[in-house]
């Protein structure tokens, strides 16, 4: 049976929101990882280990065996706000997206990457066959334009506001990104840059910059200057260079 259920732990009074469509098997599979200790929700199986089984409760909230994928994204983001689970409890993420919003420590970042790479990742030396390929193409094309559940529909106009009180009841609470005064690597920088969509790459002294802004930092000149001069027919070694997008 499809549906939402929770994870209580009747010591500290906290929550796990989750939503499956078999709820027996996810309570099943939820117990044995925790029990082996093995879980993938750290902060649930630490718990888990300090309280012991006896402590926590599995609850149906709802059921439906018609109940579609978006409708249990949607209710499980529902009931992570009413129970308050993300910034008070155990969910790692605002809940309906997998892990987006949630951020990894450096050291989980750290130790996903190891296991990913080269033997570690189950396709490394292999690749699809053309058969699979056409069948990967055609699965994709059922998913464009209409074809898309998302298709002509937008999130609940308040949805960033929740978004914004519960990160920061997390903050107030003390929790603290994981990315907080951590630099992105210069290849991802360099990336997110070429793929802005306004962004208008100059040159100067013959010199190439993807932006104003990144001449203004390797060249110490200001950006209303560079500005300026680019505007300026005085200063023709100030050009733009078109970007193709």
């Amino acid at each position: 049976m499809k549906g939402i259920y929770s994870i209580l732990n009747n010591e500290t009074g906290k929550y796990y929101i989750g939503e499956t469509v078999n709820l027996n098997r996810r309570k099943i599979g939820h117990f044995s990882e925790l029990r082996k200790n093995r879980h993938k929700n750290d902060h649930l199986q630490k718990s888990f280990n300090k309280y012991g089984e006896e402590a926590f409760v599995f609850t149906v909230i709802e059921e439906n065996e018609k109940f579609t994928q978006e409708e249990l994204y949607a209710l499980e983001a529902y009931y992570v706000v009413k129970y308050n689970s993300f910034a008070h409890g155990y969910n790692l993420t605002l809940g309906g997206t997998g892990t987006k919003g949630r951020l990894f420590s450096e050291a989980e970042r750290r130790l996903k990457s190891e296991k990913m790479t080269g033997s570690g990742n189950h396709f490394y030396g292999r690749s699809h066959s053309e058969e699979v390929k056409k069948l990967l193409s055609e699965k994709a094309s059922l998913k464009t334009g209409e074809k898309n559940p998302f298709f002509g529909r937008t999130h609940i106009s308040d949805w960033k506001e929740i978004r914004r009180q519960l990160y920061k009841e997390k903050s107030m609470s003390g929790w603290v990104s994981s990315n907080k005064g951590v630099p992105k690597p210069k290849l991802a920088v360099e990336s997110m840059k070429k793929n802005m969509p306004h962004r208008k790459e100059i040159l100067v002294d013959g010199i190439c910059y993807l932006s104003i802004s990144e001449c203004a930092k390797l060249t110490e000149i200001k950006r209303t200057t560079i500005r300026a001069r680019l505007k300026n027919d005085n200063f023709p070694n100030y050009l733009y260079k078109t970007v193709e997008i």
